[in-house]
């Protein structure tokens, strides 16, 4: 499935190198960011380059539309 690229892969690179390094454990953040560029780049190569697994990210994806469909409490 080719998908348009707003960003060059070099620039989502630099932007995910800086995510890394003043976030080196959060994987929620990790998440979000993936959750952001997804209309941009593969799931694939983004778990890559962030070090995180394609599971993890769609398990976080599952657990978030969870909450969101959950009813509120009266």
């Amino acid at each position: 499935m080719a998908k348009y690229h707003k960003y060059s892969r070099k620039e989502f690179k630099k932007k995910a190198a800086r995510l890394l390094k003043h976030l080196p454990a959060n994987k929620q953040l990790r998440f979000e960011f993936m959750k952001q560029y997804q209309q941009e780049f593969t799931i694939t190569f983004m778990a890559k380059v962030l070090e995180v697994s394609r599971s993890g990210f769609y398990g976080y994806c599952r657990r978030c539309s969870s909450k969101n469909l959950s009813i509120p409490e009266q």
